[in-house]
């Protein structure tokens, strides 16, 4: 099957069509705050259970709020819920702020970051050990970094209107579609960290192992002159620096058999954790498949099976999770339109643009260049590895933007939204400084203010707007409420059904591993 001819054979009204239809959802990861400080107090009864809550569950700790959309169509319904859900947690927290960064506000020491837990069900407890063992392999430091993710599918019709054309299994159309994306938001990942990156500064506790130039900000946290994203940096939020991990992008049952393999071959080094029970769910590379943190993965929205993995395996792929984006502190829900309207832009232009396969030598060019972009990605004339050897990356950036540029102006129709978004981004890049990353820094550096002082000023300024604003405006509220009460209900059913069953915790974990 030629993958290129699959796309020409689109009209642009079919493309139209589709592209109006696609699924957008978004989780948004975020700190509660007392003061200035990462709160220690439990995840908020008013917000419902942790354990079961859709729209608003804990990440790590217990105050790193999830806070998620359903897929809806397009990006505008999915800001209006992502704001809606904002707007019903500041009221929910009391005193409490809703932190604005990826980087978390000082931390004086791993305590100050309780581990998240979720009830005594077996489920909440699989939880609250799979983040025990997390702690114990990077850090709570690490795992209260905080992004954002983007979950994206497309619409029936077009597994329809392609399997038409080429006679194959939906199916398989779909997984061979979801791949290509797959790689080539890898393959260009560098240009979303470049920007959208909003992370140039990292506190003191998080960074370890110092091989650059940071330079001092503040008694708490430090900076590269140059970055744009040290979440998506070794010292970030990363396990980059596990060789054993090689997840293939090539085909879904190579993705699911290399993503099992890391979930059951041991890594020493994790076997001194062993001393003590439930330090961990097991000492393999990856405890459990949400443990592979890639900067895409492919996802099924099946709950046939317990492990996600199976669900891929037997049910296909039904969207993608993009988690390379960090969170925007100069929006209030974390991301604004114009970086939306890009993403659904550059989804579709990931779509009808074939990638290659990757071999090793491919997917360590790939991962250079993130790191390249996220550490050095403003400094002047940096170059980039391409087709083995290597590319000036403004160049690389203005030759994807040009050609993104033809789908954005297809997808226009009356109005000029998608041609200006990527006009704006073009601009970023002949302008470094309009990027979020020099932003940032500037307002640090100019004004002479602190990274958590800055994030304390953003945080008050969000809480109060969405204070002022009225609950009678807020067209999700009942929907939240609702779901509060019934996620309690939920979580206190799992735990009778625990009580009531004659499966242990070890029994439960067990068959969670060999379910298929």
């Amino acid at each position: 099957m030629n993958y290129k001819n699959l796309f020409d054979s689109l009209k642009k009204e079919e493309l139209l069509d589709t592209s109006s239809k696609i699924r957008v959802g978004f989780e948004r990861e975020t700190l509660r705050i007392n003061n200035s400080s990462i709160s220690r107090s439990p995840h908020p009864t008013e917000l419902g259970s942790a354990c079961c809550n859709k729209f608003i569950t804990i990440d790590f700790c217990e105050s790193q709020l999830e806070l998620i959309t359903p897929p809806l169509l397009g990006s505008s319904p999915a800001l209006k819920k992502l704001s809606d859900i904002h707007h019903f947690v500041t009221h929910k927290i009391g005193n409490e702020s809703i932190w604005p960064f990826s980087m978390p506000p000082k931390i004086n020491s791993e305590d100050d970051i309780p581990i998240g837990t979720f009830g005594t069900s077996h489920e909440g407890i699989f939880k609250h050990i799979y983040r025990v063992g997390l702690s114990n392999r990077y850090g709570r430091g690490m795992q209260s970094i905080s992004g954002f993710h983007y979950n994206y599918s497309h619409p029936n019709i077009l597994w329809d209107i392609l399997s038409d054309f080429t006679h194959v299994n939906k199916s398989q159309i779909r997984s061979l579609v979801y791949f290509n994306i797959l790689r080539n938001i890898h393959k260009m990942n560098w240009l979303l960290i470049y920007l959208f990156g909003s992370s140039p500064v990292i506190g003191n506790k998080i960074l370890s192992n110092n091989n650059d130039s940071f330079e001092k900000l503040d008694q708490e946290t430090s900076y590269l002159p140059y970055a744009t994203s040290l979440r998506m940096s070794e010292y970030g939020y990363s396990n980059v620096n596990r060789k054993n991990i090689s997840v293939s992008l090539s085909t879904l049952d190579d993705y699911v058999d290399d993503l099992r393999r890391a979930t059951m071959t041991e890594e020493p080094r994790y076997l001194e954790y062993e001393d003590k029970r439930y330090s961990q769910l097991n000492t393999n590379i990856l405890q459990i498949e949400a443990e592979y943190y890639a900067v895409a993965r492919a996802k099924s929205e099946k709950f046939n099976f317990i492990r996600p993995s199976a669900n891929l395996k037997y049910g296909g792929v039904d969207f993608l999770e993009l988690r390379s984006i960090d969170i925007n502190p100069f929006s209030r829900i974390g991301i604004d339109n114009e970086t939306a309207l890009f993403l659904e832009i550059f989804m579709l232009f990931c779509t009808v643009n074939e990638c290659e396969l990757f071999d090793k030598e491919a997917m360590q060019d790939i991962n250079d260049n993130d790191l390249t972009i996220a550490k050095y990605g403003r400094k002047p004339n940096i170059s980039l590895k391409k087709d083995n050897g290597t590319i000036l990356m403004k160049n690389w950036a203005m030759d994807i933007l040009d050609q993104m540029l033809s789908i954005a102006e297809q997808l226009d129709t009356g109005d000029s939204k998608y041609t200006s978004v990527i006009c704006k981004m073009k601009s970023k890049v002949k302008n470094q400084e309009k990027t979020q990353s020099a932003k940032i820094l500037d307002k640090l550096l100019g004004e002479n203010i602190s990274h958590t002082e800055l994030g304390v000023v953003i945080a008050e300024e969000n809480k109060d707007y969405f204070l002022t604003s009225a609950i009678k405006l807020n067209k999700s509220w009942d929907d939240l409420e609702a779901e509060t009460k019934a996620s309690i209900f939920k979580q206190n059913n799992l735990e009778k059904e625990t009580l009531g069953s004659n499966e242990d915790f070890d029994q439960f974990k067990k068959r969670y591993f060999i379910e298929e």
